[in-house]
């Protein structure tokens, strides 16, 4: 429902001075559907920086362009570790030794 709701506001457009919503085209049938069930974006802030605002604009813009993964790059073996509290051995990332 979100995305049918998307999809019908984008059909929508305001006038110059904002006023007014208008349907250019009315009557409209719309058939959209997804062409590949991945519609993601990666965000890689282990090898370039960005600002908490700039992560949030991303993440609200996933919905307005129907996207429906995340994929967030947040650490490399060469950075900082992360590690939070709620997750277990986060912190030894991809590579995980034998035990040692």
């Amino acid at each position: 429902m979100l995305r049918a709701l998307e999809t019908f506001s984008q059909t929508l457009s305001r006038n110059i001075d904002g006023t007014t919503v208008m349907m250019s085209y009315a009557p409209l049938t719309l058939e959209d559907s997804a062409r590949f069930a991945h519609r993601g974006l990666l965000i890689d802030t282990a090898r370039h920086y960005l600002s908490v605002d700039q992560i949030q604009k991303m993440v609200d813009s996933l919905a307005m362009n129907k996207m429906n993964k995340l994929h967030w790059h947040l650490v490399d073996a060469q950075s900082f570790p992360f590690d939070p509290p709620s997750i277990e051995k986060m912190d030894l990332g991809a590579y995980v030794s034998n035990g040692k």
